[in-house]
């Protein structure tokens, strides 16, 4: 009964999960492989449901979580198998080699290998493939246990089978492809299959072998299995019954040494499985690099690895044994056939259970939010500067009634506090501290400087944080001529960051931390003319400012399977503004607004470089395009407090902009003596 309401489960969340999960919007998505992946491509076949997946209940996989997490849906075809559609994104198939053998899948019909595949999507595409478009590829998983057959040539024929990968991988990027997910193989010796090659090497009858599998498959399925010792118990007793099997015996001399023996072979069975995959895996590692194609790496071995190590923070019970009997294909296996108490690892023999493919899912829709973590990063130090320059047009408008004497010297600190939702990432100063010096150079004009410091948080739900402390100097003038004025500075500033991204893998939420520094930079003029109407003044005002962050490598902390390297980024923004400002005195205050339009000439794309620090090479994606127009808007006051004191509340908001807000508030004093 658990194990169906975990179906149940599993099918609400793919049905409920946001589109759009991703800053890069993709046209599509494609998917080529074996039976990891395949989407359906013998579904109406004979008793075989459509959409017939290589799981238990043929439940959503890995393919269907991915694609729902770019609001997109992975649909099977296999033009061999008109039930299936002749227009779908799936080519995968199970059985199918990442180089072409000629071999033959349910229906008797042949199974399309990857080459195959990937030459069936592009005769549908006249040849080229879609820049806009992420390509999937696993592929190897029956190449390890085909390659294994035969010892003597096992790595030359797996290093043939990488190399071939490789090579279609290269042609998609030849054809077109900007970005394609190519996970490595899991350690295929920590399947129950590796288990039951010990039963298929014995010398014993088909009939005989298909008894022993049952009988060690209902050992290993039952119980859980949450840590390495209870594993390890599990596989010897299991051992144990083969050995007892075997000689009809449960103690003494031939019992001991056939134990021995299948102890042996399992161990050696193991081995062997595992360092062959290790070496598909680096062999493919070289050849992808070499491939020239933009490739995220994805560590399904250190993922693996880590369920084995932890299984219940993964939501698994059973790790050694499988959701279906032994010698059920999970091709049709069904919930009628799975132990209800136990949440399994394997579906069957070699295929993940449905829980183990939402992980996978999840797993690899994660890495297309590296640009989306990326701007994360970035808006921390950009929100320090948006911060201190709100500071500062506080500051300015104090001067706005008249400017002092000559030689005169202003003090004054402001705190700014805030939210800023109008990016890709809110960016909220959580109270920047200003202080600053301007120092009356003659009747029109005053020089100064300014220094900020504090910290500011940005944040995107479900991808991560991060967290900026910052301090900043500027150099600033002011001009008051008549009705004219104008108002300059330029700042210099550093930002120590600590970063924090979200990685969700079924009910696993992971947090990977690392830290990094940036440098900020940037320059603006504005001015206005005044136009007096009785006690009011209002007029025109223009601006010009340019920005320039540069954020340092960032290498996450640790070694998981979801820990990431990002590299340098560098984001310039050029703003112009028009806008019309208005003040009046009253009594002891001297209120004032603005609103103005903002236009970015050069907020445009960037690339983003990342890659897994388990896995060779880096990959790259793109930034959200941001919108180039919005508005803005400035309300606040001054107040003469006493004789050479003033206070003053200025509030600054923005809207418009991806469809979110900025608001502002800044609080200050200034003296002058």
């Amino acid at each position: 009964m658990q194990f169906r309401l975990a179906i149940t489960a599993a099918a609400t969340i793919l049905a409920l999960q946001a589109p759009g999960a991703t800053a890069q919007v993709f046209g599509n998505i494609y998917f080529f492989g074996d039976s990891l992946t395949d989407g359906g491509a013998f579904g109406g076949l004979g008793p075989l449901p459509p959409g017939a997946r290589f799981t238990v209940d043929n439940a959503p996989n890995h393919a269907d979580y991915l694609a729902a997490a770019l609001g997109l849906q992975s649909v099977a075809t296999n033009s061999a198998n008109p039930a299936t559609s002749q227009s779908g994104n799936n080519f995968a198939q199970g059985g199918a080699r990442s180089e072409e053998v000629g071999n033959a899948g349910p229906g008797g019909l042949e199974i399309r290998d990857l080459p195959t595949q990937i030459s069936d999507h592009l005769a549908r595409t006249g040849g080229r493939a879609d820049g806009n478009a992420v390509y999937f590829v696993w592929s190897g998983g029956n190449d390890i246990p085909a390659a294994a057959a035969t010892p003597a040539t096992a790595q030359a024929t797996a290093a043939a089978s990488a190399t071939a990968l490789a090579m279609q991988l290269g042609l998609l990027k030849a054809r077109g492809a900007n970005l394609i997910i190519a996970p490595n193989l899991p350690a295929f010796g920590n399947t129950p299959a590796a288990f039951y090659a010990v039963i298929d090497a014995l010398p014993a009858s088909d009939a005989t072998k298909a008894a022993l599998r049952s009988a060690t498959g209902s050992i290993l399925r039952n119980g859980p299995t949450l840590e390495a010792a209870s594993q390890q118990a599990r596989v010897n007793q299991a051992l144990q019954m083969l050995a007892s099997s075997l000689t009809g015996q449960t103690s003494g001399p031939i019992f001991e040494a056939t134990l021995g023996q299948l102890t042996t072979g399992y161990a050696t069975a193991r081995s062997a499985l595992n360092t062959l995959s290790q070496y598909y895996n680096l062999t493919a590692d070289g050849a992808l690099m070499a491939s020239g194609a933009n490739v995220i790496r994805a560590d399904t071995q250190t993922l693996f690895a880590e369920v084995l190590a932890n299984p219940a923070a993964f939501g698994l019970s059973n790790v050694t044994g499988s959701a279906c009997p032994a010698g059920v294909s999970s091709l049709i296996c069904t919930s009628a056939d799975v132990n209800g108490s136990e949440r399994y690892l394997f579906a069957d023999d070699r295929h993940p259970s449905p829980a183990t493919h939402r992980i996978l899912g999840e797993y690899f829709a994660s890495f297309l939010n590296a640009a989306r973590f990326a701007e994360v990063v970035t808006a921390a130090p950009q929100g320090v500067v948006q911060g201190a320059r709100q500071a500062l047009d506080a500051r300015y408008r104090t001067l706005d009634g008249a400017m002092r004497p000559a030689g005169a010297v202003d003090v004054y600190a402001s705190v700014t506090g805030g939210e800023d939702h109008a990016g890709p990432a809110s960016a909220d100063p959580k109270g920047l501290v200003t202080a600053g010096i301007g120092y009356q150079l003659n009747a029109t004009t005053m020089l100064g400087l300014a220094f900020t410091t504090g910290k500011t948080e940005s944040e995107l739900s479900s991808v991560g944080q991060a967290e900026s402390r910052s301090h900043q100097l500027t150099a600033t003038y002011n001009l008051r001529q008549g009705p004219l004025w104008v108002d300059a500075d330029a700042f210099f500033g550093q930002s120590d960051i600590d970063t924090r991204r979200t990685v969700h893998l079924g009910p696993l939420t992971r947090t990977e931390t690392g830290s990094t520094s940036a440098s900020q930079a940037g320059a603006r003029v504005q001015g206005g003319y005044w136009v007096t109407l009785g006690p009011v003044r209002t007029g025109p005002m223009a601006g010009l400012r340019y920005d320039k962050v540069e954020v340092k490598a960032l290498v996450e902390n640790g070694s998981n399977s979801t820990t990431q390297h990002f590299g340098e980024q560098t984001v310039k923004s050029q703003v112009g503004t028009l806008g019309w400002t208005l003040t009046a005195p009253l009594g002891r205050f001297t209120p004032y607004a603005a609103l103005s339009y903002n236009h970015a000439f050069n907020d445009d794309r960037r690339w983003v470089e990342a890659g897994l620090v388990n896995t060779r090479g880096e990959y790259r994606m793109q930034t959200a395009q941001r919108d180039r127009n919005w508005t803005e808007w400035q309300l606040g006051t001054s107040a003469n407090l006493a004789k050479a004191m003033d206070g003053y509340l200025h509030v600054q908001g923005s809207s418009g902009r991806e469809g979110g807000h900025a608001l502002g508030v800044t609080l200050g004093l200034s003296g002058r003596f």
